[in-house]
């Protein structure tokens, strides 16, 4: 036994033990302090409630990178900006879906149409001076200006 540890005494001294012991607390101080900066970075572009963003900040720093992965696995899909993206989209949607129905039955309709496919309500007519379709709510022809009749 005695000849065994003279060996691995011998391949790895004690200082390259303790030099790997201080390299080691060296780097999970350094991936601590960065679990706890991404964390508190990432919230503020997730959430606007504080409670959440301390919660995930004192768990990150009494944890360390355990909060941080629990952090990863339970935190908000989507940031702000992307929520806000989401729901511009949705409601233009919305709008451009709106402007393509029939205000009598809401039936769809395509722009070219004139009357209602379902219900059969004139939706639009045609410009008497340059021959385009245009919405009956139109004052004037948006294409050439002609005062609607």
């Amino acid at each position: 036994m005695n000849d065994v540890n003279l060996i691995f005494n011998t391949i790895f001294p004690p200082k390259f033990f303790s030099f790997l012991k201080t390299t080691g607390v060296f780097l999970l101080a350094v991936l601590w302090i960065f679990s706890v900066s991404f964390v508190a970075k990432d919230l503020s572009k997730r959430t606007k409630d504080n409670f959440i963003k301390w919660l995930f900040a004192i768990t990150t720093i009494a944890l360390g990178p355990v909060g941080f992965v629990i952090y990863l696995i339970v935190r908000p899909g989507m940031t702000l900006a992307e929520k806000n993206q989401s729901l511009l989209e949705s409601s233009m949607l919305v709008k451009e879906f709106e402007n393509n129905t029939c205000s009598r039955c809401s039936c769809l309709i395509k722009e070219d149409y004139l009357f209602c496919p379902s219900c059969a309500a004139k939706i639009a007519s045609r410009c008497p001076n340059c021959d385009k379709i245009v919405r009956l709510n139109c004052k004037v022809c948006p294409y050439c200006g002609t005062k609607s009749t």
